[in-house]
């Protein structure tokens, strides 16, 4: 049987969740950084839409992690494929441990520096299409791309019923989330897979269809 993720205490005072912390504050200055970063390469009238479109992105990713993008990405009682909303609303997170996913962290803490990466990963499609994006539109994307793309990839690579974690024993897993997970397989550890990729991709994709449409 899978172990009980609440029965794993950490010490909050540990140089683990410091660092962890620390790690979650840098990531999340990287918001308004890469908002700096996108105006001054864009024409100065677009300069505060594009800082104001990279903290709104923030704004929705944030909402969206709180109430159910954290499970889909990183709970442990998901199948294979994708997880499931027993974490939704950070339910059961505190000062335990995720136990296979980070076993010397609160699982609160984990979760906050997760999020960040969520948030510059669903800005980081704006470079594509810089003064060529409405607000509304882009945050309805946003969202939904974050629930269908970034969240799915993540819980492939990261928690630890995924199938890319666990690519040596997928048939064992088959959906069970009793069965104890393997952990023999992939694992991203610089995010380049769930973040950077899917980021890429939907960027290349994005920048094609409005190519499409304008000639």
């Amino acid at each position: 049987m899978m172990a009980n993720a609440t029965a794993a205490p950490v010490d909050l005072g540990s140089p683990s969740t410091g660092f962890i912390t620390l790690s979650a504050a840098l990531v999340f200055l990287m918001m308004p950084g890469l908002g700096l970063f996108y105006s001054g390469l864009s024409r100065y009238n677009n300069a505060l839409s594009l800082i104001m479109l990279c903290m709104m992105a923030m704004a929705v990713v944030t909402l969206q992690f709180f109430l159910f993008g954290f499970s889909l990405a990183f709970s442990e009682t998901g199948g294979p494929f994708i997880g499931d909303f027993y974490n939704g609303a950070l339910n059961t997170l505190g000062s335990h441990a995720l136990v296979n996913t980070a076993p010397q962290i609160p699982s609160i803490a984990f979760m906050l520096y997760q999020m960040q990466f969520a948030t510059i990963a669903a800005a980081l499609i704006f470079g594509s299409v810089p003064e060529r994006t409405r607000f509304l539109p882009a945050m309805v994307f946003v969202f939904i791309w974050t629930t269908l793309v970034y969240d799915i990839v993540a819980y492939w690579s990261w928690a630890d019923h995924g199938w890319i974690r666990n690519f040596a024993c997928i048939p064992m897993l088959r959906g069970d989330s009793s069965v104890t997970p393997c952990l023999e397989g992939g694992y991203d550890y610089a995010g380049g897979g769930p973040v950077h990729v899917r980021s890429v991709c939907v960027c290349s994709s994005v920048r094609t269809i409005q190519a499409s449409l304008l000639y």
